[in-house]
């Protein structure tokens, strides 16, 4: 079975390409996506915001969540 940290990285990988890919997205929509908690998502792209590897960017519509753009 893989390890928690091993599952994270994973993710944070997987959330780079998916931030990369579609340039904005917002956190509910990965939550969806990858089928996680959305504290769970906000501490992957914490880790992301604190590598530089995503910036976030305006809130276009302040119902939907905070947007993630790649750096």
């Amino acid at each position: 079975m893989a390890r928690l940290g091993d599952r994270m990285r994973n993710l944070e990988e997987s959330l780079f390409w998916e931030i990369f890919y579609r340039h904005e997205v917002v956190r509910a929509d990965l939550a969806r996506l990858f089928n996680v908690s959305a504290a769970t998502i906000s501490r992957s792209v914490g880790v992301l915001l604190a590598k530089k590897l995503a910036i976030e960017v305006g809130v276009a519509n302040p119902y939907r969540g905070r947007q993630i753009g790649r750096a």
